[in-house]
């Protein structure tokens, strides 16, 4: 667990990303997230781990190497192996190896890696 101001740090990152990328439902939730966070109170819906998986799929530091990049086309090098998609995002989406648990992101406009 992070300590708290570096925790709102990365809530503000992720929220000036999400008003970015219109994504306006995630960043009602976060809202209510940051006021939560700031007040030490409060049940909301979203947490840390959420913030950082958001951080992770949308490519922010310190999170923007956690998933790799991939090409639509990849498969797992695990071999015999089903690829789920788990989250889709504005501007790409995120995939899980259903055998070994890997997980990339697909990110068309970007060169895969």
């Amino acid at each position: 667990m992070m300590d708290r101001a570096s925790l709102l740090d990365l809530v503000e990152a992720l929220g000036r990303e999400f008003e970015r990328r219109a994504m306006h439902r995630h960043l009602e939730a976060l809202r209510l997230f940051d006021v939560a966070l700031r007040s030490d109170g409060g049940r909301v819906s979203w947490s840390e781990d959420l913030t950082v998986e958001w951080l992770a799929r949308l490519r922010l530091p310190p999170y923007d190497k956690h998933y790799p990049v991939r090409s639509c086309r990849y498969r797992c090098a695990c071999g015999e192996s089903t690829e789920v998609t788990e989250a889709v995002f504005p501007g790409g989406h995120k995939l899980r190896c259903t055998r070994c648990g890997n997980a990339w992101l697909v990110i068309p406009d970007t060169t895969s890696r």
